[in-house]
């Protein structure tokens, strides 16, 4: 299930990021053109380039911001708490009961 999930959130993240590219095209030669420079400057793209490459990092960032990879978290109470905003909340699910909570709300 992990190595499923992973490359689930690989291909998610390179999809949507090639989709954006596409979209906006300023930031995709933007973004090749600080790739070019990587490669001008090692001759290959190496791992260090690809971690210094802000602007990839910018990339990524955003896509991730605008299509998360996990649309729902689940999560369980283990013990009585109260919350301001939602008082009667854990009276309604019991401690026992899961909570989904959706990421795009």
């Amino acid at each position: 299930m992990f190595l499923v999930a992973g490359y689930d959130t690989t291909t998610s993240l390179l999809s949507f990021s090639s989709f954006l590219l596409a979209k906006h095209k300023d930031q995709q030669q933007r973004l090749r053109d600080e790739l070019r420079q990587l490669v001008k400057e090692n001759g290959c793209i190496t791992y260090q380039g690809i971690i210094e490459a802000k602007l990839l990092e910018a990339c990524l960032q955003e896509t991730l911001r605008l299509y998360p990879p996990g649309i729902q978290l689940e999560r369980a109470c283990t013990k009585a708490c109260s919350y301001v905003w939602a008082p009667k909340l854990l009276e309604w699910l019991g401690y026992t009961d899961s909570l989904f909570v959706d990421l795009y709300s």
